[in-house]
């Protein structure tokens, strides 16, 4: 599980990196119920990409926030 920070113009965003599984599903929606309900930021868009699917899939959970 990697998780990392970044902005980018106006908007700040968290990527979350981690290998498709019930147990990383139910983190990721955690973690992005923590940010929603513990940061003044508003949601603006969440952006799931599935980056590789052999030999396990790799999901980032990105989460951009106005500023």
């Amino acid at each position: 599980m990697l998780l990392t920070r970044s902005t980018s113009g106006a908007y700040l965003f968290y990527t979350y990196t981690l290998i498709l599984t019930t147990s990383s599903v139910i983190q990721c929606l955690l973690f992005l119920i923590f940010l929603y309900l513990q940061m003044s930021f508003v949601l603006v868009i969440m952006e799931i990409v599935i980056v590789s699917l052999n030999p396990t899939v790799t999901v980032h959970c990105r989460v951009y926030m106005a500023t």
